[in-house]
This record gives structure tokens, C-alpha cells and sequence, in this order.
């Protein structure tokens, strides 16, 4: 009897001890602030797939498990702020395993719409991002898309989950409190959360980066290199934007100008200048005069 008392409260003793032992390290975790996802005990860090971007965030990438901000510059980059979010949700898809189902949530608000209309799904398909893989919820008030925020960011059944903002009705409604309880959620399911917000608005502190999109001109496609520099055989180029990381906990804050590849999926470098061929003309055609360059080659003006 005495031995089975014995045997009994070793038992007992040893699953106080390891009970205690995973307190201690998740308190260690939390204290540092590091969600499991950037702990290596979930999916990696989300790339960008562009080597000078991904070189300086934490992991090579975004953490996953984290509420990331997307702020347009100036209320007319609204259009490439989101464009630059939906590139990171075809990211997010593309580096899904071929045996993973789960879809995006994207929750907007109504007010939102009203100056550059809602999703387009060609649109979507043309970055990468499967229409058939987006639950897109619209809601009229601010506290209506933090609840849908809050409620999914519970859910591991979530790729991903967007959140795309109006018009504050409510002064204060993304306060503070309502986005660490947006962060505490992803951070507890291992789901990154992604805010699309307005440029007058605060920037929160709470994320775990910050991104300031501003728009700028496309390069000409590759298919017009050595065409009559002619704006009508141009056609439309890839995608670009201004990207400034202005806050990021553990990265670099940086500028960069980025396109989007529709082949690869990824964003890339937007290539200087100097570095394009010139154009080659034997004279005058349609479209321009020929100047005279340093070097004695020739390049046509539109």
C-alpha cells in the first residue's frame, strides 16, 4: 500500500513538474513577445519573394501569427495600397501547401466602397489570387469589421484574414485595446491579420510592421524592348509602387520601388534606368526625332 502511495505521488509530482516547466516557457514567450509561427513551431515567415525586401525583415519575411498594416500615402494611392495588399494574399496563397484548402477572409467596410468600388475578380486572378479562395464579408460600422476580424482570427480553418477600413464612425472604435485583441488573437492561432487602412488614420503601434504605399509609373513591358518608342506599342506594364517599411519589430524600416511579376507571383526590384538598353534607331521614324547621346549612339524622344 505504501509503495502504491509512493508510486502515486511520483506520478503526480512529475506532472506538476512538467506542467509547471511548459508554464515557464510560455511565460519566456510571451514575455519576448515572439509569436509561435516566428518560433519555428508553425509555418514560416511569409517572403515577398524579392531578395532586398525579405533580406531585411525578422525570418526573411512576414511573421505570421501578426496583425501587419497597409496605409495608402495620399487618399489617391488607396487604389495601390490595396493592390500591394492583394500581391501579399497571393503570396500567402502561393506558399500554401497544394494539400491546403483553407481560404482568405476578407471583411470590409461598406464606407470604403465609395470611392473606388470593391474587388474585381479578373483582377484577382491576374495577381495570382483565386477568386474561389476568398470569403469577402461587407460591413457597415468599424466595430462590425473588428468583431468579424476578432472572431476569425480565432480560426486555424483561415489562411489569412483581411481587414479593409473606412471612415471611422466612431471616434476611437480601432483603438488601441481593439487592435492588441486583434494581435493577442493571431498570435494565439498562428493566423496573420492584415489591416488595410486609410491615410489619415493613426498608425498603430500594436503591428508588427507598418507599410506606406505610394503609387508611380510602370515600366514599359519587356516585349517593347527595340520597338519605336511609341506610347501605343507600349502596352500595360507590370504593377508598380512606392513601398516604404516604415516600422517593422525586429526588421530594417526602408524604401524601395517595387513591381509586381504576374508570371512568378512575387514582387520585384523595378530595374534603374541606367540599366535598360537603349533603344536602337537607324533615324527618324514615327513617334519622336533623334537626339544625340554622349558616345555617339542616338535615342529616340517621344
Amino acid at each position: 500500500m505504501a509503495e502504491a502511495a509512493a508510486l502515486l505521488g511520483a506520478r503526480i509530482g512529475g506532472r506538476k513538474g512538467a506542467l509547471l516547466s511548459g508554464l515557464k516557457a510560455q511565460i519566456a514567450r510571451l514575455e519576448a513577445g515572439t509569436p509561435p509561427s516566428a518560433r519555428g513551431e508553425g509555418p514560416a515567415a511569409l517572403t515577398l519573394g524579392c531578395p532586398a525586401v525579405d533580406s531585411v525583415l525578422p525570418g526573411g519575411g512576414l511573421m505570421r501569427g501578426a496583425i501587419h498594416e497597409v496605409m495608402a500615402a495620399e487618399h489617391r494611392d488607396r487604389p495601390a495600397a490595396l493592390g500591394f495588399l492583394i500581391g501579399l494574399c497571393a503570396r500567402l496563397l502561393q506558399a500554401a501547401s497544394s494539400g491546403d484548402p483553407r481560404p482568405l477572409l476578407w471583411v470590409q467596410q461598406e464606407e470604403g466602397l465609395i470611392d473606388f468600388g470593391t474587388l474585381y475578380g479578373p483582377g484577382l486572378k491576374r495577381f495570382g489570387l483565386d477568386p474561389a479562395r476568398l470569403i469577402v464579408v461587407t460591413a457597415r460600422a468599424v466595430d462590425d469589421v473588428l468583431w468579424a476580424l476578432e472572431e476569425a482570427l480565432k480560426c486555424s480553418a483561415l489562411l489569412g484574414v483581411v481587414g479593409a477600413f473606412g471612415r471611422q464612425g466612431k471616434k476611437g472604435a480601432l483603438d488601441l485595446t481593439a487592435l492588441r485583441r486583434l494581435q493577442l488573437k493571431a498570435e494565439s492561432s498562428g493566423v496573420p491579420g492584415f489591416l488595410l487602412r486609410l491615410p489619415t488614420d493613426s498608425p498603430s503601434v500594436v503591428a508588427r510592421s507598418r507599410w506606406r504605399i505610394a503609387t508611380r509609373p510602370s515600366a514599359a513591358p519587356a516585349w517593347t524592348q527595340g520597338a519605336p518608342l511609341s506610347a501605343r506599342n507600349h502596352g500595360i506594364g507590370n504593377p508598380s509602387w512606392q513601398v516604404a517599411l516604415e516600422k517593422c519589430r525586429g526588421g530594417v524600416p526602408a524604401v524601395w520601388q517595387l513591381e509586381w511579376a504576374h508570371a512568378a507571383h512575387r514582387f520585384c526590384l523595378v530595374p534603374p534606368m541606367g540599366d535598360r538598353p537603349v533603344l536602337p534607331v537607324s533615324g527618324p521614324q514615327e513617334g519622336g526625332e533623334v537626339l544625340p547621346l554622349h558616345g555617339g549612339r542616338d535615342a529616340r524622344v517621344a
